[in-house]
Parts: structure tokens; C-alpha cells; sequence
């Protein structure tokens, strides 16, 4: 799915670059009493090996880092908006309140990076690979997630409204209390999903896998499940008033009778 995980030929890290990260690492490590804070704005750090690398609070906003490898790397509070971060390996990095508006990810790998907190709205994540990343209370409003790999993620009260799922991949992801407001979850999988007291409302869910789905509490007011497959959802509590469930494959009566419905 990414390119980070085809062979990279990775660029020697320049002297004037390696002197930046080190004065850097200084000034985390004394909390701003010696070194500097690294200024990589609009720097080319492509193709460059940084894995485990120390950049928190770094500015690499409208940086180059296309195929940069940053597994491990300390990203908490980094400034990384508008760069172009595609077919970067971000495997276990730590981005806890980093700044991603209007990057591009497309084609990277976030295999359980720690996300929380991240803001994230505009990005595209387009065949991204956020398996059991952790985007917990993450803003990722009206983001691409199209076709990106999040099974077993952690989205806890994160913000998804008006953000683009199509064929995604939320196999026993973990959404309870998300904010998925008109998301357009059409075609995605999410299979064993827990979406406890999600909120619904306006959401696109036709051709969904919600199959042992927890839905209890959740907000599905007004939903349309044209072909969403709900064997063995859980729909206790859930709010379904309004929804059209007509065309809703493997749902019960009983299931229904559950769900808090007209």
C-alpha cells in the first residue's frame, strides 16, 4: 500500500542538517536553556534517514519530506503544516499534539503512531496506513481518509464531520464518542467497530460492513443503511429515529426492538 515500505535509497544527511539536530536536541533535552530550536521550514529533507530522530517543537512547516524515514522519531508539538509528507514512514513516531493542517500524506505509513490530540483538518490521508495509530481526540475534519488502513485504530472522541472514509479499512477500530457528523463511511468495513455514543447524524453509509458492530447509544437520527450489513450489530439504545433501515441486510427484530426508534 505505501511507498515507505519499498526499498528507499536514503540521501546522506548533510553536515549544516546534522548540526541543526543536534543543536536541537540540545535545546529539548535542557528545555530551551542551551542550543536552538530547529528552523526547517521549507528545508528538503527528502529521502533522508531520521529514524528516532529528536524534533519536538520543530518547524518543518512547507518542509519536503517525501520518503523521509521517521519511525521513532519525537514529533510532539512539531509545526508540520502544509508539508509534503507522502510516502513517509512515520511507523511508531510520537506526533501528540503535532500540527499537520494541509499536509499531504497520501501513501504514508502511521502503523501506531501517537496521534493524540493532532490536528489534522485539512489533510489527505489517501491510502494511508493508520493501523493502531492512536488519534485519540484528533481533528481530522473534512480529511481524505479514503481507502486508509486503520484497523484496530484508536479514534476516541475525535473529530471526523464531513471527512471522507470511502473504503476504508475501521476493522475493530475504536470509535466511541467520535464526531462523525455527515462522514461518508460508504463502502468502508468496520467490522467489530466499537461506536459507542458516536454521533451519526448525516452520515453516508452505503455498502458498510458494520457487522458485530457496537453501536449502543450511538446517533444514527435520520440515516439511510441502503445495503450496510448489521449482523449481530449492537444497536442497544441507539437513537434510529428517522432512519430508514428498508434496505439494511442481516438486522433483526430484536435488534430493533432495541434501538430507540419512532
Amino acid at each position: 500500500m505505501s511507498g515507505a515500505e519499498e526499498k528507499t535509497e536514503f540521501r546522506e544527511i548533510p553536515p549544516d542538517l546534522q548540526a541543526v539536530l543536534e543543536a536541537h536536541r540540545r535545546w529539548v533535552a535542557s528545555e530551551g536553556r542551551e542550543g536552538a530550536k530547529a528552523n526547517l521550514r521549507k528545508a528538503d529533507l527528502s529521502r533522508l534517514d531520521l529514524q528516532g530522530a529528536q524534533l519536538r517543537g520543530a518547524d518543518l512547516s512547507e518542509a519536503n519530506l517525501i520518503q523521509v524515514r521517521f519511525s521513532g522519531a519525537d514529533l510532539r508539538g512539531a509545526d508540520l503544516q502544509r508539508s509534503r509528507l507522502q510516502k513517509v514512514d512515520l511507523n511508531g513516531a510520537d506526533l501528540q499534539g503535532a500540527k499537520l493542517s494541509g499536509a499531504g500524506l497520501e501513501g504514508a505509513t502511521l502503523r501506531k503512531a501517537r496521534l493524540q490530540g493532532a490536528v489534522l483538518a485539512p489533510v489527505v490521508l489517501e491510502l494511508a496506513d493508520l493501523s493502531e495509530a492512536d488519534l485519540s481526540e484528533a481533528s481530522l475534519q473534512g480529511a481524505n481518509l479514503r481507502g486508509v488502513e486503520l484497523r484496530g485504530a484508536i479514534l476516541r472522541g475525535a473529530d471526523l464531520k464531513k471527512a471522507r472514509l470511502q473504503e476504508a479499512n475501521l476493522w475493530g477500530a475504536d470509535l466511541r464518542g467520535a464526531q462523525l457528523q455527515r462522514v461518508d463511511l460508504q463502502g468502508a468495513d468496520l467490522t467489530r467497530a466499537g461506536l459507542q455514543g458516536a454521533d451519526l447524524r448525516g452520515a453516508k453509509l452505503q455498502g458498510a460492513n458494520m457487522v458485530q458492530a457496537d453501536l449502543r447509544e450511538a446517533n444514527l437520527q435520520g440515516v439511510q443503511f441502503k445495503d450496510v450489513d448489521l449482523y449481530k450489530a449492537n444497536l442497544q439504545g441507539a437513537d434510529l429515529r428517522g432512519a430508514d433501515l428498508t434496505d439494511a441486510a442481516g438486522i433483526t427484530r430484536a435488534q430493533r426492538e432495541s434501538a430507540r426508534m419512532e
